[in-house]
């Protein structure tokens, strides 16, 4: 998955970040000799797997740790060490062991009066998130629930993984003060050049105060959360399947016997109940090759006695849009496994149940598609679909009308790509600021004789390493649609970002200062409320449109093929290798495959034998792709000028696609509408 990937590309690189903070941090890397060259030892990478592996990694970590005896008074800071407790392995960003010297406090003596190594000795569990954190606010306030009574849902997750880090290496570690802690990028700093009479000397170890040192002045925080830790560890625990009452601690060691013995390959192999949570998993297989199994497909094949191939054939009560968990799980207790097996009533918002003629309520058009009607109208998809029925589109016309004869032409179509790293690339910004790189502009006029033209008016990518595309971008952007507020027209958008990214350029003040007085007030126009705001086409679509094979959803990228399906009007268009932009000559979007099926055109980016240099992972073809694409030329300073142009060009036939494809949207509407 392209922004699982991203992310963790992220997480990878944050990570090595907050390692540079612990200069003499050393990486727990088992290695074996190989051979004597010339009396010398040469070493290389250990590339055992299994057990061997994990047992050389522990033992490594433990003869790190305990030195020559477990009252070595050095500072150790280790990363990616390995620990083990009975049936739980852990592998912690930091392991940090800090010997506190005496400092003749009466609690920190035994009852013989010997100085306590349990306070002498403490060791850091250091889990490192790219999440964002801002000091400027408390962890009380951030992280706990009223009076602390419980731990807030969005950082719980976080929370119980430092906590079981915690909890084994406690075990394995009973003389140590073992602490919890979270480092993460921190908005309230800035990224700030290098000092170069800072420099910490690794031997001896630098002293916790000359790391406090540095990262007070990095972009990271280190946080202790100690008491939340403790709060989390003791924690009911509620999962699919579970039993009131039992805490995260107790969970844990559960689940570990079971894993221990069970044989996972047999049919043994235990398996938790089916239900809403099913929607997100990782292990799901759908059009993959059917000899290919999957955790899903075993699990839902235990529960519902449905074959593999019946499973990944029909779309799933999981797959129903935008749907709360507790109506899907009902579905599920009533053996209602397909969407072809539902019918309106199941889907009638509650607070609808009892009204008269509630049926009619779902089933029948009103001025906007409601989340239960969209719903409804998956379940016909799937019904059709079992007879092979044509893919079938729904349009609210008059509604779609009245919008329609608002606009003013010329129409324009905006779409801006934007990265917020969790570390900057420019000093002077905080982490996950926005930085926009890249816009694409389309425009539709209409011609003296009332014909309609389209042109891909204007583009933008910014590349300079170490520049901050903020301020040419917003001039350039402004050059582009500026004029609007003034001459008249229309600007488009699809969904909220456009909006969110150019309200933030214009409240910085940075920006703010290179714009003049009218510049400011005429892009200031196009945000929400303002005199000529930005259109959201998938608000439009939301509300009043819905296609086959959408799955229900508004998204471009769902909708782009599907729409293009049930169009002549795009057909007609777009069938014969006419189209020309800035990126493009001659082209053809509109295409089948050997099936008869439109092939999605961000597919047909993939194809392109411009990019035949460029890996599948390089060519630029989703939102996600784009910021990794504007990640790798900022920060590859090896990468040659001709891979560096294939790139860009890359990224610029996609942001020009991403605009076309909302100008296509229009086109087919204004088709299925009989509009010129």
């Amino acid at each position: 998955d392209p922004i699982i990937r991203r992310l963790s590309e992220e997480g990878e690189r944050f990570g090595k970040y907050c390692q540079s903070l612990f200069p003499h941090g050393v990486e727990i890397n088992p290695i074996r000799v190989t051979k004597k060259k010339n009396d010398a030892v040469v070493k290389d990478k250990l590339h055992i797997e299994g057990e061997e592996f994990v047992g050389d990694r522990v033992a490594l970590t433990r003869r790190a740790l305990l030195g020559e005896d477990e009252s070595d008074i050095q500072r150790v800071t280790l990363f990616e060490g390995a620990v083990t407790n009975g049936n739980f392995y852990v592998q912690p960003d930091i392991l940090d062991k800090i010997v506190h010297l005496p400092q003749h406090n009466e609690n920190q003596y035994d009852t013989n009066g010997e100085y306590s190594t349990d306070h002498r000795i403490e060791l850091r569990v250091i889990e490192v998130k790219s999440k964002s954190w801002d000091s400027r606010q408390s962890i009380g306030s951030k992280m706990w629930n009223a009076n602390k009574k419980s731990i807030k849902a969005n950082h719980l997750p976080n929370l119980l993984d430092v906590a079981f880090q915690t909890l084994v290496v406690r075990r394995a570690f009973p003389n140590f003060r073992v602490t919890s802690w979270l480092m993460m990028p921190d908005k309230a700093k800035v990224w700030k050049a290098p000092s170069s009479d800072k420099r910490i000397k690794t031997d001896p170890p630098p002293t916790v105060a000359d790391t406090q040192s540095l990262i007070k002045e990095s972009v990271a925080v280190l946080l202790n959360v100690d008491e939340l830790v403790e709060k989390a560890l003791a924690t009911n625990v509620t999962y699919p399947g579970s039993e009131n009452g039992n805490t995260f601690q107790r969970v844990v060691e559960k689940w570990a016997q079971d894993m221990n013995e069970e044989d996972l390959s047999n049919d043994k192999f235990k398996h938790f109940p089916i239900g809403a949570n099913c929607g997100s998993c990782e292990y799901r297989l759908i059009d993959d090759d059917i000899d290919k199994n999957s955790g899903f497909d075993v699990c839902w094949s235990k529960t519902t006695d449905l074959s593999k191939e019946e499973l990944r054939s029909h779309p799933l009560v999981i797959d129903l849009f935008d749907t709360p968990k507790r109506t899907i799980n009902n579905l599920i207790s009533q053996k209602k496994y397909f969407l072809s097996n539902l019918e309106a009533s199941d889907l009638q918002p509650q607070n609808e149940k009892n009204k008269k003629n509630s049926r009619v309520n779902i089933e029948s058009p009103g001025e906007k598609i409601s989340g239960s009607q969209r719903q409804w109208y998956q379940v016909l998809t799937a019904r059709n679909a079992t007879k092979n029925s044509t893919p079938q589109y729904i349009l609210r016309e008059e509604s779609m009308k009245r919008e329609m004869a608002s606009w003013e032409y010329p129409l324009h179509f905006i779409d801006f790509e934007t990265t917020s790293p969790a570390i900057p690339y420019y000093f002077g910004v905080s982490p996950y600021s926005v930085a926009a790189f890249q816009f694409s502009h389309h425009k539709m006029i209409r011609t003296d004789d009332g014909s309609v033209e389209v042109h891909h008016a204007n583009e933008f990518l910014h590349t300079e390493n170490g520049s901050n595309p903020n301020e040419n971008f917003t001039k350039a952007l402004f050059n582009a649609i500026g004029d609007v507020p003034t001459n008249g027209g229309t600007v488009f958008r699809w969904s909220a970002h456009e909006n969110t990214v150019l309200s933030s350029l214009l409240s910085s003040s940075e920006i703010s200062c290179l714009l003049s007085v009218e510049e400011h007030a005429a892009l200031s126009a196009l945000l929400n409320n303002g005199s000529h705001a930005m259109i959201d086409l998938c608000k439009l679509a939301q509300n009043y449109f819905y296609v086959d094979g959408s799955g229900g959803s508004s998204s471009i990228k769902k909708l782009l093929t599907p729409t293009m399906t049930v169009s002549s009007h795009l057909r007609d268009i777009y069938e014969k290798p006419s189209y020309n932009g800035k990126n493009f000559k001659d082209f053809q979007w509109f295409r089948r495959d050997t099936n008869g099926n439109i092939v999605d055109p961000y597919e047909l980016l993939l194809q392109r034998e411009d990019d035949s240099e460029l890996s599948q992972n390089d060519r630029v073809a989703h939102g996600i792709a784009a910021a990794a694409a504007f990640h790798e030329l900022q920060s590859n300073n090896h990468m040659d000028a001709s891979e560096r142009e294939r790139l860009e060009s890359s990224l610029l036939r996609y942001c020009e696609l991403d605009t076309l494809a909302m100008v296509m949207i229009v086109q087919a509407w204004q088709g299925f509408l009989d509009i010129n």
